[in-house]
C-alpha cells in the first residue's frame, strides 16, 4: 500500500514538471506555480467531477479549483502573499478586508502545518473558517433560523470543496516534492 502511495505521489510529481511547472525544493515554490498549478487542474477536476457527480458539480468544480488561487494554504501566513497582493490592487477595500478576514487563521494555523496545509484537513479548516464568519453574519442579521438546501446545491457544495481540495494537494504536493521523492526513492528498494 505505502509502495503504490509513494509511486503515486511522484508519478503527480513527475506529470507536473513535465507540463512545465517549477518543482523545487519548498523555498523555491512561489505564488505563481502554485496559482498555475490551480488553474492547469481546473478543466480536468471539473470534467471527472462533471462524469461522476453531474454537470453543475463538474461546473462548480472548476470554479472550486480557481478559487484555490486566492483560498490556499497559504493564507495561515502573517505576511501578505502574492495572491493577496493582487486582491488589493484591483480592489483595494476589498483586498484589505480580505487581510482582516484571514488575519485571526493566520495567527492560529503554523505555516506549513498539518491543520493549513495537509490535503482535505487544510481544506475544511479553511471552509470551516468561512462558515463561521457566515454564520456569525448570518446571526447579525437575525436571519431565519432554517434554510433549505436543494440536491443542485449541495451537487454544488460538494463539486466546489473537490475542486478546492484538488487545489490544496497540488498545492501540498508542489510544496512537499522532494521529501516526496525522497519517500519514492526509500519505498523502492524494499519492494522491488
Amino acid at each position: 500500500m505505502g509502495f503504490q502511495v509513494g509511486l503515486a505521489l511522484c508519478g503527480l510529481r513527475g506529470w507536473i514538471a513535465w507540463h512545465g511547472l517549477s518543482l523545487g525544493t519548498a523555498k523555491e515554490m512561489n505564488g505563481r506555480a502554485h496559482a498555475t498549478a490551480s488553474i492547469v487542474a481546473a478543466l480536468p477536476a471539473g470534467l471527472a467531477v462533471g462524469l461522476i457527480i453531474g454537470p453543475d458539480a463538474g461546473l462548480c468544480a472548476v470554479g472550486g479549483c480557481l478559487a484555490g488561487v486566492f483560498i490556499n494554504p497559504d493564507l495561515d501566513q502573517l505576511t501578505i502573499e502574492r495572491a493577496e497582493w493582487k486582491i488589493i490592487k484591483w480592489l483595494p477595500v476589498i483586498g484589505w478586508a480580505w487581510l482582516a478576514l484571514w488575519d485571526v487563521y493566520a495567527r492560529v494555523c503554523t505555516h506549513r502545518g498539518f491543520l493549513s496545509h495537509f490535503p482535505i484537513v487544510g481544506t475544511l479548516g479553511r471552509v470551516g473558517y468561512l462558515e463561521l464568519w457566515d454564520l456569525a453574519l448570518w446571526a447579525a442579521r437575525g436571519s431565519p433560523d432554517a434554510v433549505m438546501v436543494t440536491p443542485a446545491q449541495m451537487r454544488c457544495a460538494l463539486g466546489a470543496f473537490i475542486g478546492l481540495a484538488v487545489s490544496d494537494t497540488l498545492h501540498w504536493v508542489m510544496d512537499d516534492s522532494v521529501q516526496m521523492a525522497k519517500w519514492g526513492k526509500a519505498l523502492l528498494p524494499r519492494f522491488a
